[in-house]
Formats: C-alpha cells, structure tokens, sequence
C-alpha cells in the first residue's frame, strides 16, 4: 500500500481430458452422456484457468454442437473440481486428425481438484492413478433453467474413474514444484510417489503455452476500507468514490513488501496495520502523522469491521495448496521463493486462529472464489469458512475469475483485485513491465522416449498448446474475461515461434508481452524477467 499503510510486530487441478473420436460421418449435433468415446486422452494440473479453457475447446467444436459438463459436488460452486466437454468436431478445426474431413466426436474431461502438482507429479510417475469424472453413469442431469451445463453427480460408485495421465497442465514451469511448492495430493486422494522435478526437461516435452495474469483479491469491505484509508493519505485522489472500480486509478494500490508481508504471515491483525498520512506539509497536511488503524476507517467506508476473535480483527489469509502454480507465482514474485536461499515461505494452515493471521489454503481456484465470497457475505458456501465469520481477507487468484465481461461493469462477487506498486492487473501494464504478477503456463507429456502420446492423442494435445499460446485465441478468450477497469487475462509470450517481431503499441486483439522468464531455453518462473532481445521491436516505457 505504497508507504501510507505499514505493519506493526494451491489454469487445471487435475485436468483430465479424454478425447473420444467416434467413427463415421455424422451431422453436427450437441453431444449427450450416452455417446461412447473410443480414444481417451487424460490431462492433469492446474485451475487457475477454468473459464478460459472452457472457451478454447469450445473454439475447437463445430457451431451448435458444444455440450460442457459441471461436477455438483458443491451446488452453489458447479464446476469448480471436474469439468467434461462433448463435440463434434473435424480436420477444419484440429489440422491432423487421422478421420480427415469426418466430423468426429470429441469428449474432454478436465479435473480441477488438487492444483498444478497433478500436471508435473503423475507424468513423472504414470503410476499414478488420477480420479477424473465420468459423465456415463447416469449421473448427469441436462441444462436448467438459465443454465448452459449439465450437472453431474460424483458421489456414487462410478461417478469417477481411475486414470492414467497423459499430459499436464500448469501455471508455472514444473521444476519450480519443489522446496515449499512441493505438490500435496487432494482431500482422499493417495500420497504422491516421490518424483524428481529436476528431470522433468528431459523426461517430458513442455510446451510453453502462453502467459496468464494473477491478482491479489481483496474482500469487498476490505476493498473499501483501502480506498477510504488510502484518500485520507493522499494515495489516493480526494475524489475517489468509495467502491470505484471502474478508473484504475481509484483502485488501492499496495507494495509488494507489504503483499508479501501478508503472504507469509507476518501481519496478523488488521488493528497491527497503521494509517499514515502522505500528504506534503506545504499543503496543510501534517505529513507522517499515524492517522490510526485500518479498522478504524470501517465508518469512512460504509461497511461493517471483521467479526471479532477474541477481541481481535483477524487477517484472513487465502493461500494456494501447496504444488498449486497461482501460489508459486505469488510466492516467486513476493517472496522470491524457493529460488532464495532462507527466502521467507508462504503462511500455511490454519495460522494462528488465537492471535492470527487465519490461514486457509483451497485446492483449487473455484474453492478459492467460493472463499472469497465466504469471507465477504459469512457463509460458508466453500466449506473452508467452518465457522462462517464475516473476515477480511486477501487471497492469491487469477485475473479471469470474477471478471465482469464489461469494462465499467462492477462484477458480482463480493471480492476485488487491487493493483500492486501503482498498476492494475491489466495486459497493457504487463506488457510495458510494470505489472509483475504474472507467469508463463506450460502444457506437457511424456516424450516419445517414455511412452509418451501419440496419434491423435498427440495431435489433439498439440492443438490445445498451440492455441492456449496463441495471440488470437488469447484475444478471443479474453473478450469474454473483460475486466471491469481495463483487459486482463491470458497473452503470448515473446518466446512463442511464431511470433517474429513485437509492436510497441500494445494490441489488444492480439496480446504479446515482449518480456520472458526463458533463459539460455529453460522457463522459470523463479528469475526476473527481462525483454526478448531475440525479436524485433520496440519496449514499452511508461
């Protein structure tokens, strides 16, 4: 939070994905569960990217022919641990596939339980068995109401199946899955075998598959009680509008040693944070004067203080499960973790619920929305606000969860992001460097070597990857993932072959941040990132 506020003292989960390509030519037609699938690709990782990829296999079916699939696990959250995708679909759409030109029908099953650890961990060791759903146990009940999905029961036998994964996905590079970030498996899953995530380059062919942009969220109280704290500092103009978040600049904006401080833990109440007044002495203004604490700009913001905890107001702490890539990326840009000898780890749960910080660590991005929302209305919807307290809280997500689709469109859930040393979360202020809260996503398989996919399997594969990485499929996305104050989201990477030069103005049809964690070939998330000297253009300064 600049200077004016200081402290005083877990993209898919476990994505699986089966392709079905069913012989013969058929008409295009929506798919449902009592179609067989006779080729079957399994994906694991991360969930940072659910909304997203929901748009890009759509992008892969022929018009009017696109069934998605939500597990109803949690009523109020569908969605947010398994997900399947019927269509049909040809070579005009996936250059490649053996049938040619025959319509073919795809199904896609995409697990988002358990983080990004399922992307590197179950490739390194097939072994391995990962849960995904199965649509075809009479568990699925069609779209109701305003609803586009199929709900799907998954606490049956048979509601799930036992796989082997091909591929993976994640957030960051797989051998930043170690030290702290050493993957955990999910709830009732089965310990992880121990894997070398050091050989992961020369076991399995990673693909980069460009960029996605993370935020810190915030409460929507606490969103407010920033902003009104941060106008009495001058941080802010005088005439901000409490709860604006529709001008960039009327969005707090915090430090990255003080996002880090929360991180890990080192702030334990918000009454431990103190207001101090920024304002020059030439205006009046009695500049370095301790205004109070954070708790005491509740009234000026309109909202109610945290439930108190013996007598307390608690800071509430959302971070990742350990092995998810949204927490590696946090952790590598706050705390320069692990790539930092005695660099200061993640806070994990449950904290300290007697003196604080409450911590608590989802398994996945929609848990992680779902507790967000928790925290702002006191419920319990997410299961991982047992006690169903009214907090404020800040929490490691991804740019294209809550999003409103329209720029000056205030998105509905009680939580949002603030912008970190003066920018928002926005791709034009990634592009020119000023933003630093992003990564580069990988999509992998076991190489050829190592009984890796082939066939359509592989073509399928290759064709998310190519995708996921490229600057007009990013675009398409991310007109549906429009954030309130500006575009946010998914980008190509400088690293990607087919990009050869780099435009200074940035182009939001066809987003590329000319900056890469890549160096001398190898992705990590763990190093500065600098321009790509290799292609021609021209760097942003602002």
């Amino acid at each position: 939070m600049k200077n004016s506020i200081s402290a005083i003292s877990p993209k898919f989960q476990k994505l699986a994905l089966a392709v079905a390509l069913l012989s013969g030519a058929g008409a295009a037609h929506a798919l449902s569960p009592e179609n067989t699938a006779n080729l079957t690709v399994y994906i694991s990782g991360g969930a940072a990217q659910d909304p997203a990829f929901d748009s890009f296999i759509e992008a892969l079916a022929l018009p009017g022919t696109f069934d998605v699939y939500y597990d109803n696990a949690n009523a109020s959250s569908p969605g947010s641990r398994y997900r399947a995708y019927f269509f049909t679909t040809n070579n005009t759409k996936i250059p490649g596939l053996s049938t040619g030109g025959t319509n073919v029908n795809v199904l896609i099953y995409k697990r988002s339980f358990g983080g990004a650890g399922y992307g590197v961990v179950p490739l390194l060791d097939p072994s391995y068995q990962v849960k995904q759903l199965n649509i075809q146990n009479g568990n699925a009940t069609p779209p109701a109401g305003s609803e586009t999905y199929w709900r799907v029961r998954t606490s049956q036998a048979g509601d799930l199946q036992d796989t082997t994964s091909d591929a993976g996905i994640t957030g960051v590079n797989p051998e930043l899955f170690s030290g702290v970030n050493k993957p955990t498996p999910a709830s009732g899953d089965p310990a992880f075998p121990v894997v070398d995530v050091s050989k992961s380059s020369s076991v399995l062919t990673v693909v980069p598959a460009g960029g996605l942009t993370y935020g810190l969220a915030v409460t929507l109280d606490l969103y407010k009680v920033l902003q009104a704290a941060q106008k009495a500092t001058g941080t802010l103009p005088s005439s901000t509008t409490i709860g604006d978040y529709q001008n960039e600049a009327s969005i707090p904006t915090l430090s990255r040693a003080f996002v880090g401080s929360l991180l890990a833990g080192r702030i334990k109440t918000w009454d431990d944070v103190r207001v101090v007044d920024e304002r020059p002495i030439a205006t009046g203004a009695n500049q370095g004067t301790d205004l109070g604490s954070l708790t005491d700009f509740a009234d000026d913001a309109g909202v109610s203080a945290p439930d108190l905890e013996g007598g307390k107001n608690l800071v509430a702490i959302g971070n990742r499960n350990s092995g998810a890539a949204i927490g590696a990326a946090f952790s590598a840009v706050f705390l320069n973790s692990p790539g930092t000898v005695n660099a200061f780890a993640s806070a994990t749960e449950p904290g300290n619920p007697t003196n604080g910080p409450i911590v608590r660590q989802a398994p996945g991005a929609g848990q992680q929305d779902s507790l967000l929302s928790d925290w702002q209305n006191g419920a319990n919807t997410s299961t991982f606000n047992s006690d169903s307290k009214h907090r404020w809280g800040v929490a490691e997500q991804s740019t294209d969860w809550n999003a409103s689709g329209t720029i000056g469109v205030n998105p509905t859930k009680g939580y949002r992001y603030v912008r970190i040393d003066g920018y928002a979360p926005t791709l034009p202020n990634v592009a020119s460097g000023n933003y630093p809260l992003w990564s580069e996503q990988t999509i992998q398989w076991r190489n050829s070597s190592n009984s890796g996919p082939s066939g359509d399997k592989l073509v399928v594969l290759q064709k998310i990857a190519d995708d996921v990485g490229n600057p007009s499929a990013a675009a398409a996305v991310n007109q549906k993932i429009v954030s309130t104050f500006g575009p946010t989201g998914l980008f190509a990477v400088s690293t990607n072959p087919t990009i050869t030069s780099i435009s200074a103005q940035f182009d939001v049809s066809a987003p590329v941040v000319p900056y890469t964690h890549v160096n001398g070939g190898v992705l990590s998330g763990s190093v500065a990132p600098v321009v790509d000297s290799s292609k021609p253009g021209t760097v942003t300064f602002k």
